[in-house]
């Protein structure tokens, strides 16, 4: 009984310690040289809504929620000067 005890300690705890955390924004934004772009570019992008992103369940696997991608996008498209 106390080898049984041991072993489902054991086991919860190599369970629990793998928990998922969801995509980071800051990780998601490109950070690269800022490059040059036409115009008529920086002109005509507009960001409309994002959708069909998941919020990560900690006992699952880690998934990209919508806000965090719609965030990362709008980030690499401010940092390079796309749109303010």
């Amino acid at each position: 009984m106390k080898l049984f005890k041991l072993a489902l300690i054991f086991v919860a705890a190599i369970y629990l310690s793998g928990c998922a955390s969801g995509a980071k924004m800051k990780n998601m934004t490109f950070q690269g040289e800022q490059k040059s772009y036409f115009d008529v570019l920086n002109d005509n992008i507009e960001l409309s809504n994002v959708s069909g992103g998941q919020k990560t369940n900690p006992l699952w696997t880690s998934e990209i929620s919508s806000e965090a991608f719609s965030g990362a996008v709008r980030g690499s498209l401010q940092a390079q000067g796309i749109i303010v």
